[in-house]
């Protein structure tokens, strides 16, 4: 199905479902002026079930006729335009994979519920590496009052929104922002459900006012729990999510803590047990009066969850 038509050097198209190889029909436009040729398909990969918005770029696509992805059933095709004038030849850069739709944990740091069962996040648990830590604790909190709970939990429901917008799958580690726990090495093994793709912990930091920005925590040795290639992964996760942050979040590089945004750490148990690709955002210090600023209005948040979306969808090549 078409979506939309641009000009003469693109055409922005909705996939149909893998299998679905027949001629898509796209309006008429100009006069035609050669053989088709496709040199880029944005992006390379979508749903199985179809309905991915894709924009094809090349050249001679006045008076185009027809695309088609591929011609037989497969889960990896051509995209090839033709016109009047002829049909653009099948080469790398058309290439398109039909693919299953990533899937994502977000873990919205602490619970609303924490302050008043200490007894319950008290209580110790298994964090990896033989060490033993607190079940889970309240956070911090702004100068003014603003929770961290809350914080990490509105920002997770606007990546969760623009993440489902983008046809990926989200699992939370919480179901609401009133509740207690769970308790981090139960965060953990659901950041390693079966086929979770990328896990991501969002916190933010209570440190002295004078320090500002954002950090990301890695495991300064092999996590207990995930391969080498997992490990590998997790770097990479948190390097574009830093990219993301830096340019634009709002927030800069801590200059309190690690070394450039970054900081390497191993007593967290979501980096220790998780198996799968895991990064753990400090999003601010929330006693410096400009992250809280940011931390406390919607307006920082959407900043710093966009952010965070773009440094996930730049990680998954979604």
């Amino acid at each position: 199905m078409v979506r939309g038509w641009s000009a003469a050097l693109a055409l922005s198209l909705t996939v149909a479902a893998v299998g679905g190889g027949a001629p898509v029909a796209v309006p008429k436009r100009g006069t035609a002026t050669g053989a088709p040729t496709v040199t880029a398909v944005s992006p390379r990969h979508g749903k199985l079930d179809g309905g991915t918005r894709i924009k094809v770029v090349g050249t001679g696509f006045s008076h185009v006729q027809q695309v088609r992805f591929g011609t037989a059933p497969g889960r990896r095709v051509h995209v090839r335009v033709a016109s009047a004038a002829g049909t653009s030849p099948a080469r790398f850069a058309d290439r398109y994979r039909y693919a299953p739709a990533p899937q994502v944990v977000l873990d919205p740091g602490h619970n609303g519920g924490n302050a008043s069962h200490p007894a319950q996040v008290n209580r110790l648990v298994y964090a990896g590496y033989g060490r033993y830590k607190a079940c889970n604790t309240t956070g911090t909190a702004t100068n003014g009052g603003y929770p961290e709970h809350r914080f990490n939990w509105r920002v997770a429901l606007l990546v969760r929104r623009l993440l489902v917008a983008r046809g990926i799958k989200v699992l939370f580690t919480r179901s609401s922002d009133t509740g207690v726990g769970p308790c981090v090495n139960r965060r953990a093994a659901i950041e390693s459900t079966r086929g979770t793709d990328a896990a991501v912990a969002i916190h933010a930091d209570g440190a002295p006012s004078n320090g500002h920005g954002f950090h990301v925590n890695e495991d300064s040795r092999l996590p207990e729990g995930a391969t080498r290639a997992t490990r590998q992964k997790s770097t990479m996760l948190g390097r574009a999510i830093h990219c993301a942050l830096v340019h634009g979040s709002g927030l800069v590089p801590a200059t309190y803590v690690g070394n450039n945004g970054y900081n390497y750490r191993d007593d967290l148990a979501g980096l220790n047990l998780s198996t799968a690709p895991t990064s753990f955002l400090e999003l601010g210090n929330m006693r410096n009066a400009h992250d809280a600023r940011l931390q406390s209005s919607p307006s920082g948040r959407h900043r710093i969850a966009h952010a965070i979306a773009a440094g996930i969808l730049g990680y998954l090549g979604w």
